[in-house]
C-alpha cells in the first residue's frame, strides 16, 4: 500500500471521527512525567503523528517548544482549531521525510506511528527520527507486537506485517506486528534502551492489544 493511500484512509478517519479521543495517553504523560526536563531550558518536542492534537497540547501546555507532523490534513486543521494561540508548530509531514535539519529536537514522541506500514517503512520513519533527534534526545516509540490481535486475526502479507480487514477505523491498512528479537535490532543504533509492554482488552478475549513502549536515547 502507498504512503498516498494510507494517508488518505487517515483523512477518512479523522473526517468522520470514528477514532477520536480528547485526553492525553497514560503513556504521553508517563513520558512526559519521567523524561523530559522542562526545568533545563527552552526544549524542543516533535509530536510524531500528532493526529488531532491531544499530546501536542499537552506539552504546549507543560511548557515545551512543540512540533507537530502528521500525514491527515484533516487531523491538522483540526489541531490548528485547538491551538488558538498559534503556539504549535503545525505541519504535514510523510515519516520517512521529515522537515528538519539534522539534531534539531531534544524529544521525540510516537505514539501508534510507525507501525502503520510494513517493516521497511517502520525502518526508514526510524531512521528519520534518529537524524532529528539531538545527541542524547530521547525518543518515546509506542507500536504493535507480535502478541497484537491482528496476528490472529490480519492477513498475513509476510515479514511480520498484517493488512487489517473488516474494522472500524484500520481498515485496509498495513500494520507491522514487530518481535522482541526485531525491536532490539531496529533500535540498535540508540542508546539505553529500555522496551516495556503495554496490553489491554475493552472488548472480548479475542481482540487483544498490544504495544511495546520503547524508551531510548541518541548516542553522543
Amino acid at each position: 500500500m502507498s504512503k498516498m493511500k494510507t494517508a488518505q484512509l487517515w483523512d477518512k478517519v479523522h473526517q468522520s471521527n470514528v477514532y477520536h479521543s480528547e485526553y492525553p495517553s497514560d503513556n504521553a504523560q508517563a513520558f512526559l512525567r519521567n523524561h523530559v526536563r522542562i526545568t533545563e531550558g527552552a526544549k524542543r518536542i516533535l509530536d510524531h503523528g500528532c493526529g488531532t492534537g491531544r499530546h501536542a497540547l499537552l506539552f504546549n501546555n507543560a511548557g515545551l517548544e512543540v512540533y507537530a507532523i502528521d500525514s491527515s490534513e484533516n487531523a491538522l486543521s483540526q489541531l490548528r482549531s485547538k491551538d488558538v494561540f498559534n503556539k504549535i508548530n503545525i505541519q504535514y509531514s510523510e515519516y520517512s521525510n521529515l522537515p528538519f535539519d539534522n539534531d534539531y529536537f531534544d524529544y521525540v514522541f510516537s505514539e501508534g506511528v510507525l507501525y502503520y506500514g510494513d517493516e521497511q517503512s517502520f525502518i526508514s520513519g526510524l531512521s528519520e527520527i534518529y537524524r532529528c533527534l539531538k545527541p542524547n534526545g530521547v525518543v518515546r516509540i509506542y507500536t504493535k507486537t507480535d502478541r497484537d490481535y491482528w496476528v490472529t486475526y490480519g492477513e498475513a502479507l509476510g515479514n511480520d506485517t498484517y493488512r487489517a480487514n473488516n474494522h472500524a477505523f484500520e481498515n485496509e491498512m498495513l500494520i507491522y506486528c514487530a518481535s522482541h528479537k526485531k525491536i532490539i535490532e531496529h533500535m540498535e543504533r540508540f542508546t539505553t534502551v529500555t522496551i516495556g509492554i503495554e496490553e489491554f482488552n475493552y472488548i472480548g478475549l479475542d481482540s487483544r492489544k498490544s504495544f511495546w513502549v520503547i524508551t531510548a536515547t541518541k548516542r553522543a
